[in-house]
């Protein structure tokens, strides 16, 4: 069980959002997540909003791994369901399909570090207008402090595959963490944005 809470801050609009993830594993080869958030719009400004965003499931599947090469390559299918209220703007307007390839590699004598890379296709099946699509990628390093303290750094990034409505305010919707703040996702067809992601985390051993 992962919670996460997290803050977007934005020209237009800031996001601030809690989620709790519950990863599961099957067995070597097969997992799970779950992720459910909530999610706050500009609730400083006294006009926000606040609800369930949302919710995302993903199913994984350990394509090769590596106990001696602390490596594992895996492939996910996520499918994010239109539980918040694409009105008030605590969801996207339709679900989303995110099948992605993510590559898990640790490193150091006491196994601490690790590096992740993950490749992703998104694709927002809308309920009125045209679908849209983006690649997704990221790069994550972590470290894992003997303080369970785990400092990680996050380079994003986001393609357009389709053009943007009118008025597309940041791809797949909020209320699911998106890697760029809105109205910074690639902009018109065939752009790249990026941005970059300081974080800490602490892990706790039971």
């Amino acid at each position: 069980l992962h919670p996460r809470v997290g803050a977007t801050y934005a020209a237009l609009e800031n996001e601030y959002q809690g989620s709790g993830e519950l990863a599961w594993r099957f067995n070597r080869w097969l997992g799970a997540e779950v992720q459910v958030p909530v999610v706050g719009i500009d609730p400083e400004a006294g006009a926000g909003n606040t609800g369930l965003g949302d919710i995302e499931v993903a199913p994984m599947v350990a394509l090769w791994q590596s106990p001696e090469r602390l490596t594992i390559v895996s492939a996910r299918s996520g499918f994010a369901l239109p539980t918040g209220d694409e009105d008030e703007g605590l969801g996207a307007e339709g679900w989303t399909w995110e099948p992605g390839l993510l590559l898990w590699k640790g490193y150091g004598a006491a196994k601490r570090g690790a590096l992740q890379a993950e490749l992703t296709y998104e694709r927002l099946y809308a309920d009125a207008g045209p679908d849209e699509e983006e690649l997704i990628y990221n790069l994550a390093w972590s470290h894992w402090l003997p303080s369970n303290w785990i400092p990680v750094a996050e380079l994003n990034g986001v393609t357009r595959l389709s053009d943007p409505p009118a008025d597309h305010n940041g791809g797949g919707g909020p209320g699911r963490g998106p890697p760029l703040p809105p109205g910074q996702r690639g902009g018109a067809r065939g752009g790249t944005a990026g941005s970059g992601t300081p974080a800490v985390r602490y892990a706790t051993v039971t």
